[in-house]
């Protein structure tokens, strides 16, 4: 929803198309740097936590299912939609 807002803004308030660019830009890398920070200091420590705790319990399903979620968000799976969180 906040992407949107700012969207509208960008869109309101830039008088050119130019200025329309440098904004875009600005808040395209301020989401990337934000979406990495966020990946690095809560993601993948939880990760790093859930994996610990299903390898303590021997819960190999939910192990497995934490993998798949892990490879595919974060690793660049098949998908590699996060791909660029990988770091």
């Amino acid at each position: 929803m906040a992407g949107f807002l700012v969207l509208a803004a960008l869109l309101l308030y830039s008088q050119t198309y130019e200025q329309f660019v440098v904004f875009f830009t600005a808040f395209f890398i301020s989401n990337l740097i934000g979406y990495a920070y966020i990946v690095r200091n809560f993601t993948k420590p939880m990760l790093r936590e859930s994996r610990l705790e299903y390898e303590r319990q021997n819960d190999f399903f939910n192990l497995e299912r934490l993998s798949i979620l892990s490879d595919t968000c974060l690793e660049g799976g098949k998908s590699g939609a996060f791909s660029l969180a990988h770091s």
